[in-house]
């Protein structure tokens, strides 16, 4: 028994110094603990961040994708009606529209909506169509005029024909209904312009609200010009 106290060190003895080893051993479980937890909270925020951000892509996509074929319908059904009155959709063409459709619907030439609605009687093309180039829960018609207040988010220029030159903006979208106002979240950021010769392509909204068409080209909702002389474009409801 005297021999084993011996051995043991006093009570005020200082801690004996680690050694390499020990030292070694030690920083490499905070490491791996450290690393550990590391990789951990990564995953936990993979977990919560990632369904978020690809659910928001998707969602995109599926509305750009929407947007672009709506545009695309609408596209086909103003060539289908200049092809047989001549002309697209304008205030020459009322009466006869009245007389082919035998709408008694008010067709008026204040509003996009108005000169579209030519489209929507004749059947040409369904008013939902409209409503897809618009952020859900922005329409609120009363639902007394086919493609009424709040239901359509495409621009248009009335007097136009198929044959001219230079080609002419027909419709602009997508538009935030009721205003001039470009919609940046729609396409992306992209405005679609349909031309008077049946193409359509899509350019960069601009944070001024213009849209810049290239090679120094713009269209600005606010003040309407091409070719440097005024467009009249009648805007959504």
């Amino acid at each position: 028994m005297v021999g084993l106290m011996e051995l043991q060190p006093p009570p005020d003895a200082p801690a004996p110094v680690p050694s390499v080893a020990e030292v070694r051993s030690h920083a490499r479980y905070r490491a791996i603990w450290t690393g550990g937890l590391v990789c951990l909270v990564g995953m936990v925020l993979v977990f919560i961040i990632l369904p978020r951000s690809v659910g928001k892509s998707r969602a995109r996509s599926s509305r750009i994708f929407a947007t672009s074929q709506a545009i695309g319908d609408v596209r086909a059904a103003l060539i289908r009606f200049e092809t047989e009155y001549g002309r697209f959709p304008d205030a020459t063409t009322i009466p006869a529209v009245q007389r082919d459709s035998g709408t008694t619907m008010p067709l008026g030439t204040a509003s996009s909506n108005d000169f579209y609605r030519q489209l929507v009687v004749l059947g040409m093309i369904k008013k939902s169509q409209f409503q897809l180039g618009i952020p859900k829960g922005l329409t609120y018609s009363s639902g007394v005029l086919p493609l009424g207040k709040g239901e359509c988010g495409f621009a248009y220029v009335p007097g136009l024909i198929l044959t001219d030159s230079p080609r002419m903006p027909v419709m602009i979208a997508p538009v935030i209904p009721g205003t001039n106002r470009l919609d940046h979240e729609r396409l992306g950021g992209k405005a679609a312009i349909l031309w008077t010769d049946g193409s359509m392509d899509h350019y960069a909204i601009l944070r001024n609200g213009k849209i810049s068409t290239g090679g120094g080209g713009t269209i600005d909702p606010a003040v309407p010009m091409w070719e440097d002389k005024p467009l009249p474009i009648v805007w959504p409801e």
